[in-house]
């Protein structure tokens, strides 16, 4: 009897390994198969053959595939589709019915009912060929040393005879194996040899760094590195998540032998070559490296009144926040931005707006002065079809009145604590015109409160619902309890995140003053110059009035001991960089005198520094150093990057 036509399957679906997956079993039950990574290039193979049957996975950057099989249907083509997703909700499979699907498949795979859907649909399989189980014949899998050769892979295995055992296999394919227990030593690893690793792979559970943490990290860190996973068992919701984070392979567990070195081989031919791959993951890691510099407070330190928190959904995007200290009468300003879209353009829109934002910042003090400042510039740029939504609040730290101007951005809640311990809400408008798009600026929207003491303010993106953080703020009223405001909005924003998927760009901004600042704790910011180490100094000698200086301390030893310090932070900390800053903050009681100095710098080894320092002269001008601090000073503590002068009272 002769060989009948084999049919055409197209398998189109964004994730190598799943492709891969299917692939071998439809070609077990017959099929000649062609692939698609895409849905324009899944239209692109559609034109061009007969296919008996499409493969269509529902989530794929570009056009989904929910578009896909609904343009498949518009062409007149009637082959059957069958959705394969982790989208399994009701909703979701009559979603992709309505598109133009013929059946559901749901993620991850089942072999067993892949096999069956495939002989649902196959018409004319060949009766000569034998089918055969996929993933199981070893030889078809275990490429030659020389494919894997020199190719370092690290393999994060809790369990010590397992990685062992995997370690072994991996040295026969040809691969060079370091083998650690969990992702927070493969993290150590990598961060030493960034360019020297280019495979990671890890089992999702482990001890300190799991492996999705860890897939997270290194996709953001370090794009040139292919990542991929293995597990007994795993929920939709797991693999999806892992999908989304642009995991190159997930391996079943119990088929590791059989299937890693061909899922790894795979992800491999799917970059064209080394140079392309690497060029392509350094723009990424560069993109991903100036949207944290978006996100970042102005102040050398995150004060202790200021917390963040930001979930990008792409790897670029135009939201930033920015904080600013306005000389030394108490005022900070704050500007969150949400600018539309997800790509370096939004990326690049908004580094337009932070540049304006700086520029004029110290000269509009007022947020609404200041955003319709920035709405005229923005208009002469012509930028106009990436708008920004901003959020700018004044807050005078030791009044607490606060001002907050709003273009298109919600407008802020305010949480307090009530007397018998309930949580009490206030919203502020938000809305107005978005920046950018029209000269009118009378459409911003403008308020004043008070901050009080035990109010805490958040600010966010339009990412973020208001009811959606009231419910979080509603389920962990214990965060209010805490001495600092460290995390608050990290464990709110996973609150929301639990509940929903991001469908933009997220920031949370949390603002309370816990300890309202007074004449005993100040603090003020200077630019890194011998010009600002005089003007500090003068600072510095204005707030030490004889009764701050503690029993038995000379104040003119102190204030030259605080000079010293000064010019370290100018000289050793931030290496002259005069566009650098440094900070200084005075804490003070009836017993003790604490100056903290902190510079932008990655700090020093206290002991290290002393024995190296030259012999001291005591009437020699300045240039005394570390030395003349610690024989003036009764202790000196080094923390990163502050350095903390502590003089006690003597008893005479």
């Amino acid at each position: 009897m002769p060989a009948l036509i084999k049919p055409y399957i197209l398998i189109v679906d964004d994730n190598p390994f799943n492709r891969e997956l299917i692939s071998e079993v439809a070609n077990a039950e017959g099929f000649l198969v062609i692939e698609a990574k895409d849905g324009k290039e899944a239209i692109s193979n559609i034109k061009k053959t007969n296919f008996s049957l499409v493969m269509l996975d529902l989530l794929m950057p570009g056009m989904d595939g929910f578009e896909t099989a609904k343009t498949i249907r518009e062409m007149g083509i009637t082959v059957p589709i069958v959705a394969v997703s982790a989208l399994t909700m009701k909703q979701d499979r009559q979603h992709s019915l309505r598109s133009g699907c013929n059946d559901f498949l749901p993620k991850p795979v089942n072999i067993k009912k892949l096999r069956s859907l495939l002989q649902k649909y196959i018409k004319d399989v060949p009766l000569k060929q034998k089918p055969i189980s996929p993933l199981i014949d070893k030889d078809a899998f275990i490429l030659s040393p020389s494919n894997f050769k020199g190719l370092n892979l690290v393999l994060v295995e809790e369990n010590e005879h397992l990685r062992k055992q995997y370690s072994n296999l991996l040295i026969e394919a040809g691969f060079q194996v370091q083998g650690v227990a969990n992702g927070s030593d493969a993290l150590n690893y990598i961060e030493n040899r960034v360019y020297n690793v280019h495979i990671i792979i890890s089992n999702i559970f482990t001890s300190g760094i799991d492996g999705l943490g860890l897939l997270t990290i290194v996709k953001r860190k370090f794009a040139h590195i292919l990542v991929f996973l293995y597990t007994e068992s795993y929920d939709t919701s797991t693999f999806q998540y892992a999908v989304q984070q642009k995991v190159d392979g997930i391996i079943p567990k119990d088929q590791f032998e059989t299937a890693a070195p061909g899922i790894i081989e795979s992800a491999l031919s799917q970059s064209s070559s080394k140079g392309s791959r690497m060029s392509e993951a350094e723009t990424a890691q560069m993109v991903r490296h100036a949207q944290d510099q978006l996100i970042h407070p102005g102040c050398i330190n995150l004060c202790p009144s200021l917390d963040v928190a930001y979930q990008a959904l792409h790897e670029a995007g135009g939201d930033m926040m920015r904080c600013h200290r306005f000389g030394l009468d108490g005022k900070c300003g704050i500007v969150l931005a949400d600018v539309a879209g997800h790509n370096v353009m939004s990326s690049y829109t908004s580094a337009i707006f932070t540049g304006i934002l700086t520029s004029f910042w110290d000269t509009h003090k007022d947020p609404l002065a200041l955003l319709k400042k920035i709405n005229q510039e923005l208009i002469k740029v012509g930028n106009d079809k990436s708008h920004i939504c901003a959020t700018a609040v004044v807050w005078d730290r030791w009044s607490g009145r606060l001002e907050i101007a709003s273009a298109g951005n919600p407008g802020g809640l305010m949480v307090s604590v009530g007397a018998h311990g309930n949580l009490v809400y206030k919203n502020l408008a938000g809305g107005g015109m978005v920046l950018g798009a029209l000269e009118n600026s009378d459409l911003f929207i403008s308020d004043s409160e008070q901050l009080d003491q035990d109010v805490y303010l958040f600010l966010f993106s339009d990412g973020i619902d208001e009811s959606e953080l009231m419910n979080a703020v509603g389920n962990m009223p214990q965060l209010f309890d805490a001495a600092s405001i460290k995390g608050i909005c990290q464990h709110l924003m996973d609150n929301i995140l639990e509940k929903k998927e991001p469908e933009d760009d997220l920031i949370l901004l949390c603002v309370h003053n816990k300890a309202k600042c007074d004449t005993s704790n100040l603090s003020s910011e200077f630019l890194s110059t011998y010009e600002e180490v005089d003007r500090a100094c003068i600072w510095v000698g204005q707030k030490l009035t004889d009764d701050a200086i503690p029993n038995g301390n000379d104040k003119d030893l102190v204030l030259l001991c605080i000079r010293e310090g000064l010019l370290n932070a100018v000289e050793h900390g931030n290496n002259y960089k005069s566009t650098a800053h440094f900070e200084v903050s005075l804490d003070f009681t009836d017993h003790q005198l604490r100056i903290n100095i902190s510079d932008e710098g990655r700090g020093f080894n206290l002991k290290e520094n002393l024995l190296k320092s030259d012999d001291l002269t005591m009437t020699q001008i300045g240039k005394r150093g570390l030395s003349f601090m610690n024989s003036i000073a009764h202790k000196i503590v080094v923390k990163g990057r502050r350095v903390t002068l502590i003089f006690n009272k003597i008893k005479i």
